[in-house]
């Protein structure tokens, strides 16, 4: 019996192998790949080649091959470029018509390169950080152009887009779309000042990120709309007034702007986004207004320079670590009107990924709102009421002036000797001098008045009692287990369904500048509360220098670019997905497999009994 189950065994150990191999073909579909001097390829489905990454020899110049071991190029890849740091020149052949997302990332070198007509598409942050780059000449086959594909490049003084370029326009070096009612780049290192045309109604995606040399922006009231990321990193940028036409502020529309001292936000706007204000740490006054009925997540996180802020009673929503951070901000109140109030969004400061509470920091507001109920979850002191204003300082008396000192009377003239008359009459007696009058005394300066003393403010009413928490309902009985029933006899196994044709496999995507981070889960809510504060247990999110989500810039609209697409290449002699005979051939294979092991193990298994 023992010699019969080894050789069984066996048996259905073929069988199986000889059913997998004859899947593999079909699995399969992965890509040629190929190395040809300093250059990795891989074919795509057209039959054409992609560089998927220069090998960095050190060489200071580079000319991609237009053909590699009998493949056409017509894609530099995803990252093939990134981080050659040594790099200062490439030549892109003509027929290649795609330029990957962050293909040229960080290529701090590259002082020239040159950009085919053949190109249709350049990815995102397809040249991020290439601060060696002063121009950039877009040509007429170019239809989309992905978001941040020339940000942070430092000395880029001006793009220039091709004049019959049906998508993409310039003017003086900055970059529209074709009816230029949307700017797109403004780059880095083109002025301390610039004034928006008033075509404009939007303001696009990263439109002037990291323009750290721009003091000054006018906005014009044809704009509407203000992007994502649009002055991010505008460190610079000491004031912006943003006018009454714009009715949407991007997520991070003014993040790290650390020069900005004040924002009057308009009342047209009905929604601060997330990180809209983030880490702007000179900002020492905003105005909300009535018309604001959300706060998104991290708004104004890190403006340690705020130390007043005015919720006005539209506010329904304060988000995630909307006021974290903001150390200079020991109270706050809330309206009613607000129902929910993220995790750490109010006390708290943090570092790393630490959250602490800000010492003494008290919240206002109605007894039994949301307020109170924040105030109360994470130890807060609750004031029923509204914050008292801090009085101003008195103003210092002003000096008195000194008296002025009388001026000395002037000296009468002396008489002027009479002309002789013309006619002989007789010569006028000639008046006497006036007597000069005595000076007045100086009046004595008046007393200042002194300062009148600050008005105190009223005392805030002391806190109710916390109602005493209801006793906990008895455990219900638990249910009697019901008796299990007995197992069935095991099924015929059907047979099996035909496989699906596999999905090709994506290149990995390269890894772009960390995303917006997702709000962490607040803290749960303690069921009994227990004796003294208790800090929530932070959940790690990371809120420093997150690069926007693909957005491509392209013609008049902004649509998404992502990562850009995958390439997969063909296998050399790949059987065809579509082949009917094969996939019957490969079907029939696995239901004899699967017939033949059961109907054995069926028969060692009667043997057995």
């Amino acid at each position: 019996m023992t010699k019969l189950n080894k050789i069984t065994s066996v048996l259905l150990s073929a069988i199986m192998v000889i059913g997998i191999f004859s899947v593999i073909p079909f699995v399969a579909g992965a890509e040629t790949k190929g190395t040809s001097g300093s250059f990795e390829y891989s074919v795509l489905d057209d039959g054409t080649a992609s560089i998927t990454k220069y090998v960095d020899n050190g060489s200071k110049t580079v000319d991609i091959p237009s053909t590699i071991d009998g493949y056409e190029v017509t894609k530099i890849g995803d990252g093939a470029f990134q981080v050659c740091t040594g790099l200062t020149s490439v030549t892109i052949p003509n027929g290649v018509t795609e330029i990957g997302s962050s293909a040229f990332y960080n290529c701090t070198g590259l002082t020239s390169v040159t950009i085919p007509s053949s190109v249709t598409e350049i990815g995102s942050s397809a040249f991020w950080g290439c601060a060696g780059l002063t121009s950039i000449t877009i040509p007429s086959s170019v239809t989309e152009i992905g978001s941040n594909a020339f940000s942070r490049c430092t000395g880029l003084t001006s793009i220039t887009a091709d004049k019959n370029n049906k998508n993409y326009t310039s003017v003086d070096g900055v970059l529209f779309n074709k009816d230029k009612t949307k700017i797109l780049v403004y780059p880095n290192a083109k002025g301390s000042s610039y004034v928006i045309p008033s075509s404009v109604t939007e303001i696009g995606y990263g439109a002037f990120w990291g323009c750290t040399g721009l003091k000054s922006v006018t906005i014009p009231s044809s704009v509407k709309e203000i992007g994502v990321y649009a002055f991010q990193g505008c460190t610079g940028l000491k004031s912006i007034t943003i006018p009454s036409s714009v009715t949407e502020i991007g997520s991070g529309a003014f993040w790290g702007c650390t020069g900005l001292t004040s924002v009057t936000i308009p009342s047209s706007v009905t929604e601060i986004g997330s990180m809209t204000f983030c880490d702007c740490t000179g900002l020492k006054s905003v105005t909300i207004p009535s018309s604001v009925k959300e706060i998104g997540w991290y708004a104004f996180q890190g403006c340690t320079g705020l130390t007043s802020v005015t919720i006005p009673s539209s506010v329904t929503e304060i988000g995630f670590e909307a006021f974290s951070d903001c150390t200079g901000l020991t109270s706050i109140t809330i309206p009613s009107s607000v129902t929910e109030i993220g995790g750490y969004a109010l006390g708290y400061a943090s570092s790393g990924y630490v959250h602490f509470k800000i010492k003494d920091f008290t919240i206002y507001g109605t007894k039994g709102t949301e307020a109170e109920r924040y105030a109360n979850d994470n130890g807060f002191k609750f004031v029923e009421g509204v914050a008292p204003v801090e009085p101003t300082e008195p103003t210092e008396p002003t000096e008195p002036t000194e008296p002025t000192v009388p001026t000395e009377p002037t000296v009468p003239t002396e008489p002027t000797v009479p002309t002789e008359p013309t006619e002989p009459t007789d010569p006028t007696e000639p008046t006497a001098p006036t007597v000069p009058t005595e000076p007045t005394e100086p009046t004595e300066p008046t007393e200042p008045t002194a300062p009148t003393e600050p008005t105190a403010p009223t005392e805030p009413t002391a806190p109710t009692e916390p109602t005493a928490p209801t006793e906990p309902t008895a455990p219900t009985e638990p249910t009697v287990p019901t008796e299990p029933t007995a197992p069935t006899e095991p099924t015929v196994p059907t047979e099996p369904t035909e496989p699906t044709a596999p999905t090709e496999p994506t290149v990995p995507t390269v890894p772009t500048e960390p995303t917006v981070p997702t709000e962490p889960t607040a803290p749960t809510e303690p069921t009994t509360p227990t004796p003294g504060p208790t800090v929530p247990t932070p959940t790690p999110t990371n809120s420093t220098n997150p690069t926007p989500s693909d957005n491509s810039n392209n013609g008049s609209n902004n649509t998404n670019g992502g990562a850009g697409n995958t390439s997969v290449a063909k296998t050399a002699g790949k059987v065809a997905t579509g082949d009917s005979a094969s996939v019957a051939a490969m079907v029939f294979a696995l239901i004899l497999s699967a017939g033949t092991s059961f109907v054995l193990l069926r028969k060692i298994s009667f043997k057995k009994h």
